[in-house]
């Protein structure tokens, strides 16, 4: 039986029109299901990109292997040179928002990439603060 078949006595028995979701729902609770007729591509539509494999289950396998998200992250030996460098010790200033070390990924990932700042990944800090702070060790001559 076809779906607008069995909407049509679903229809008959009830008096009043009865609609696709609540087709879907009769069917469910009786433990069927019907299956779509798969539709021809038309010519003018596009392929469809087949879905993202990447998942919450695979991206965290990913990342338990490789800590680092990117290519151009800091390793730890080479931070342990840059820090002492960037990060004076001082007990002036309020604390910072973000750590030195992703500004720094930040910057490395720029310049590799030569991606704009407005295009920087959401996984760094605020374009606008990695730009403030790059300007900032620019005119202090870092």
């Amino acid at each position: 039986m076809t779906p607008s078949e069995l909407k049509l006595l679903f229809q008959k028995e009830r008096g009043r029109a009865v609609g696709r979701s609540t087709l879907g729902n009769c069917l469910q609770v009786m433990g069927l299901s019907y299956k779509k007729r798969p539709r021809a591509p038309s010519p003018s539509a596009p392929l469809r990109q087949p879905p993202h494999r990447f998942n919450a289950r695979t991206r965290r396998a990913a990342n338990a292997q490789n800590p680092s998200r990117y290519p151009s992250d800091l390793t730890d030996a080479e931070w342990a040179l840059l820090e002492p460098l960037l990060l004076p010790k001082s007990n002036r200033g309020r604390p910072r928002q973000y750590p030195v070390r992703r500004i720094v990924d930040a910057l490395r990932y720029m310049s590799r990439t030569g991606r704009q700042w407005r295009y920087l990944p959401k996984d760094f800090p605020k374009w606008t603060i990695v730009a403030k702070i790059y300007y900032r060790w620019i005119k202090a001559g870092l």
